[in-house]
């Protein structure tokens, strides 16, 4: 069982054309047809995505410690993409696929929305009870088989594509103090919620990095902070409404192809 995904990679590599390295299939048609056609369809199609939710499918949601997605998608992008992102913007979540912690919420504050949450250190070695509970999830009937970490494997074919899976947060030299408090300052209630913060006494250790500056400058921080929290959310809500838009018009231009064929079929029906 493959997934597909709905951003292509803009890398030629072995595991882009081989889908069993690295278990998703790229689709090359067009991806709001397909799309449609496979919400419709009883069988179980799986799509691998970064965007927020565009309708109700069921999901599955892999979370990771923040600051561990945060660097690993900086230096993706440097090493990948050529693209230089701020580590400041990311964590304020401009750029890239926005907020971490409003990811998180956009897709797990639905509760009518059937899903799983999983966790990223839960899949680098996954026990047997998961992943029976996560063929349950999918409707797999067969066993599953025990599943080996192929990431030395990936890793032999790709150096560098695939970075650590550490099971805690590590460290990282160019994550400063600086970068924590305003990390914490963002997404620290939900990393508490997560338990990646062991309590909300971390928040506090946070502030220590900031006891000897001075307090103006602290509040105007804050407030900047506030402020442009109000602004992504903003852009998260017009994101948001365009991308359901943007799904309307896509279904109603394959109802319209649908439609055309139907009428060229009976206009040659006509004809003979």
């Amino acid at each position: 069982m493959y997934s597909y995904v709905d951003e292509p990679i803009d890398y030629e590599s072995d595991f882009r054309s081989n889908p069993d390295l690295i278990g998703h299939r790229e689709f090359s048609g067009h991806w709001g047809q397909f799309y449609h056609e496979a919400s419709a369809s009883s069988e179980v199609y799986l799509v691998k995505t970064h965007r927020p939710p565009i309708d109700d499918q069921p999901y599955i949601y892999i979370v990771r410690d923040g600051r561990s997605s945060i660097i690993s998608y900086q230096k993706f992008n440097k090493k990948f993409n050529n693209t230089e992102m701020s580590r400041v913007n990311l964590i304020l979540g401009i750029g890239g696929y926005g907020n971490w912690s409003a990811h998180y919420y956009q897709w797990n504050n639905r509760d009518e929305v059937r899903n799983m949450v999983i966790r990223f250190e839960d899949l680098v070695d996954i026990s047997g009870d998961k992943l029976l509970s996560l063929a349950d999830f999918l409707s797999y009937k067969k066993k599953p088989t025990p599943w080996m970490n192929p990431i030395e494997q990936l890793k032999e074919v790709e150096p560098g594509f695939f970075g650590g899976q550490s099971k805690t947060f590590a460290g990282d030299e160019t994550w400063t103090p600086a970068h924590e408090f305003l990390f914490a300052k963002i997404h620290g209630e939900l990393m508490v919620r997560l338990g990646y913060y062991a309590s909300e006494e971390k928040l506090d250790d946070c502030a220590d990095f900031f006891k000897k500056t001075d307090v103006q400058l602290l509040e105007m921080m804050s407030e900047m902070v506030s402020y442009i929290s109000s602004l992504q959310q903003e852009n998260r809500l017009l994101s948001q409404a365009c991308d359901e838009r943007l799904a309307l018009i896509n279904q109603l231009n394959d109802t319209c192809e649908e439609r055309l064929r139907l009428i060229n079929r009976l206009n040659e029906n006509i004809k003979q």
